[in-house]
């Protein structure tokens, strides 16, 4: 879980509660993204009980202190507990992976009860991407061309990539967290995968191949429209 901007601005120096406060959006994946959900809540408690008080919109943000006030949360490959949603929640962007029908499912209906309740909500989906040549793991892993050709040719040759009917594309054939493609890796006569990390959660291409995959892993796909779109909303 993190904070954006990453630095918080420094303390405001009017101390009036209707001093502005700058923007602050939590962002959370996997797990962390349970967390963003937890600040929104708290927060979102607080503002619903220091105006029920008679107390500003701004006094409803200590959470932060003076640094800045909850603009919005941005919840990655997780769902929200949709009960816990009210009317005094900051906007919420999520960016599911669309290979995770069961946590797609549960941030549909957040998406519903957040929208029901008036707040801005949005879902930016995560497709699988196509593995279509070693410009892939150039462009992902910043792998040097040998490399890159040659984790590509243990791929395809290996059987681990399957051409998308109609198209030119090339995508993974099945789910690489259950599929034996780094013994495809290892026999390969190659000698520039013959120290590649093949280690998972250590492995720099076992994480992009789960990222291909778009089933459940952290990814940089949509984050920065996620925060432009809750920008934009704060200022609308």
């Amino acid at each position: 879980m993190g904070l954006w901007p990453p630095q918080a601005p420094p303390p405001a120096q009017d101390s009036s509660p209707t001093h502005a406060l700058p923007p602050i959006i939590v962002f959370g994946a996997s797990s962390g993204g349970r967390f963003a959900g937890a600040v929104a809540e708290v927060v979102a408690t607080e503002r619903q009980l220091n105006l029920d008080r008679g107390l500003t919109d701004v006094d409803s943000q200590s959470l932060f202190g003076r640094h800045g006030r909850l603009a919005g949360v941005v919840v990655q490959i997780m769902a929200i507990d949709p009960t816990v949603i009210t009317p005094y929640w900051p906007p919420v962007a999520f960016i599911p992976m669309s290979r995770d029908r069961v946590t797609a499912a549960y941030i549909t209906e957040d998406d519903r009860v957040l929208r029901l309740m008036g707040v801005p909500s949005k879902i930016f989906w995560v497709e699988p991407l196509s593995v279509d040549g070693p410009d892939f793991f150039q462009d992902r892993m910043n792998a040097p061309q040998p490399l890159a050709n040659a984790m590509f040719d243990a791929l395809h040759d290996g059987g681990f990539l399957e051409k998308q009917e109609g198209t030119e594309h090339w995508y993974l054939a099945m789910d690489p967290r259950r599929s034996d493609w780094r013994e495809s890796m290892r026999q390969s006569p190659d000698q520039d995968l013959q120290f590649l990390p093949l280690l998972a959660d250590a492995s720099p291409l076992s994480e992009v191949l789960n990222v291909a995959w778009a089933q459940h892993e952290l990814t940089a796909q949509f984050v920065a429209e996620a925060l432009e779109w809750i920008a934009s909303v704060v200022g609308s």
